[in-house]
């Protein structure tokens, strides 16, 4: 859903809800799925937000990607230990969860650490732009 539209607009809402996605939806068939899929394979930093991490959408996601070439980042609120473990151990310590678990601190972390492009957040306190390092 579009930042700024007006969520208390029946047919935004309406229009929102047919694109959720659940994975009992066969999406390993769906174009936008198999994007995705794409999208991560080629990737170098990968961000999961607001992502529950569900094995089965989290394997069928990641494919055949090879994790050990990338950096994945991902927001964590709500996830107990065990979960965190198990993510760890999955993406062999090439996962980082953040100190604190907003979307929006997350970025905020990631911004210091990485370079993302054409990246635009839509806060009300936008995140400084910054330079990549060397």
């Amino acid at each position: 859903m579009p930042y700024g539209l007006d969520t208390k607009d029946p047919s935004v809402l309406r229009s929102a809800a047919k694109n959720i996605k659940i994975i009992s939806d066969r999406l390993d068939d769906s174009p936008d799925f198999q994007e995705a899929q794409q999208v991560i394979s080629e990737a170098s930093n990968v961000v999961f937000l607001g992502f529950g991490y569900d094995e089965i959408t989290l394997n069928k996601l990641l494919g055949n990607s090879d994790l050990d070439s990338k950096k994945f980042y991902g927001t964590s609120i709500g996830l107990d230990q065990d979960i965190k473990i198990r993510l760890q151990s999955k993406f062999g310590g090439n996962l980082v969860l953040g100190e604190n678990p907003s979307c929006r601190n997350l970025l905020e972390e990631i911004s210091k650490s990485v370079w993302l492009f054409n990246f635009t957040i839509p806060l009300k306190t936008p995140i400084p732009e910054r330079i990549p390092r060397k």
